[in-house]
């Protein structure tokens, strides 16, 4: 499902819930009062316009873009098992940014995943996303949402997860997209990264913060070297699982808002 509206509502109980509709039940839904309206085509595309260039890099990207993250080097250092640890992990009304190719899409436990909002800057990206949701028979599940991450068209505290996997380190904005991310988490909803990380063995750290311009370069302008434990509690969650590898230079994170 493209474009379309993702309708915020609370629920008898007070809770609130997402879920995508078409333009003439969004009509119907704004004429009976009781739900908040986003209109994604128009609230994504204003981020959307000032990232043009990162856009055009990852449209070119789209068609090899599985050889670069889920090529036989991924898979000797295990990020595939990563990836499945972690996104056994989603529930619920789901969020995943950068969804690229959507490489993630087969990994979901997807008899506990009610719907998922599959975001991305790249219209070549989404494109090979949703053949593939197609192939998975699961485009009834996903709306795809062309988007930019530090421009989140949902209200605060929709979805009960929010995913991100090897994105963080090529937005042009981390800390904004990770505060977005942040925003829009349910009180009780859990925040799942996998992302390249300062590894925390000091010789491993010293040759990424030596190389980090050269691998930007050179790796579809990953920043490999930034402190994402830190960066997550800057936007106000609490780290509950952390689980490093490939010598702590990739780190898989559950987070949340604190508990009183």
């Amino acid at each position: 499902m493209r474009g379309g509206f993702i309708i915020c509502q609370t629920g008898s109980r007070g809770g609130r819930y997402t879920r995508a509709v078409s333009r003439r039940d969004a009509i119907r839904q704004l004429a009976a009062g009781g739900a908040a309206l986003i209109p994604l085509p128009i609230r994504a595309a204003l981020g959307a316009e000032a990232s043009a260039p990162l856009q055009e890099a990852y449209d070119r990207y789209s068609g090899r873009y599985d050889e670069l993250d889920d090529g036989p080097l991924a898979r000797l250092l295990g990020l595939p098992q990563l990836r499945k640890q972690l996104l056994h992990q989603a529930n619920g009304k789901v969020l995943e940014v950068a969804v690229g190719t959507g490489l993630n899409l087969p990994l979901y436990e997807w008899p506990v995943v009610e719907s998922l909002a599959a975001l991305d800057l790249s219209t070549g990206m989404l494109s090979q996303a949703e053949r593939r949701a197609e192939a998975l028979a699961l485009s009834s599940h996903i709306l795809f949402q062309k988007g930019d991450v530090t421009q989140l068209p949902f209200q605060d505290g929709c979805f009960d997860s929010v995913v991100d996997t090897f994105s963080l380190c090529v937005f042009e904005k981390p800390q904004a997209a990770l505060n977005e991310m942040a925003r829009v988490l349910k009180p009780d909803g859990r925040l799942l990264l996998l992302e390249h990380t300062l590894s925390s063995l000091q010789p491993i750290a010293w040759y990424q913060d030596l190389t980090a311009v050269a691998v930007a370069k050179s790796a579809k302008g990953c920043v490999w070297n930034q402190r994402v434990p830190e960066m997550v509690e800057q936007a106000g969650l609490t780290i509950l699982e952390m689980v490093p590898a490939v010598a702590g230079s990739v780190v898989s994170i559950t987070a949340a808002y604190q508990r009183p």
